[in-house]
């Protein structure tokens, strides 16, 4: 059964400025529930704020710049995900896949032992609520595979999808790499998320 999003009680967000526009990061008390671009202003949201939502919400955030700035290549945050079974399925598939690599939708469909059920994994990716932390940007059309130009459709558009390609791709090799941002505090491995409220 699919949980609908209107059911997702959210209790802290967090908001970051990135190369690929503005990024609202949603927590629950189980975890991240939601990162996406704002491609419109929001109100500010009448959600309590707990302790253990701020937490989760604040160390995506920063996880998030880390990433933006090509010292981090995998991101380690509790989920609350909402969805049908073979939803989180593919996102959980989703997070297996590298850091710079990219997969086919056909492909990613053989791996979860879905033969012929690249359209269903397409939907899958696109009801993705989380987006770049779980890496739907590295899904690409079987093409995409062997030209590196073609990088099929992304609900953040096109150019977004490109950019994070392109910097995970330029990330994996450190004398291109150009951090977005120069104040970027050091890589956070020894941060703890606060587990009680």
């Amino acid at each position: 059964m699919k949980i609908g999003r209107s059911t997702t009680l959210i209790y802290a967000v967090s908001k970051l400025d990135s190369p690929v526009g503005p990024l609202e990061i949603a927590a629950t008390l189980r975890g991240i529930v939601r990162v996406r671009y704002v491609t419109w202003p929001v109100r500010a949201a009448k959600n309590p704020v707990y302790k253990k939502a701020s937490a989760f919400a604040e160390e995506a955030r920063l996880q998030m710049e880390e990433y933006l700035a090509g010292t981090r290549t995998h991101f380690n945050v509790p989920f609350d995900l909402r969805g049908t079974l073979f939803q989180q399925r593919v996102w959980t598939a989703l997070m297996r896949l590298q850091f710079g690599a990219r997969e086919s939708y056909s492909g990613l469909a053989l791996k979860l032992g879905k033969i012929g059920g690249a359209q269903a994994i397409g939907q899958a990716v696109k009801l993705n609520p989380i987006a770049i932390i779980i890496p739907c940007h590295r899904i690409v059309p079987s093409e995409g595979l062997v030209d590196s130009t073609i990088i099929g459709g992304y609900n953040g558009g096109s150019k977004r999808k490109a950019w994070l390609l392109s910097h995970e791709s330029g990330a994996l090799r450190p004398t291109l790499r150009k951090p977005w941002r120069d104040n970027i505090a050091q890589p956070g491995a020894g941060r703890k998320i606060p587990v009680n409220a």
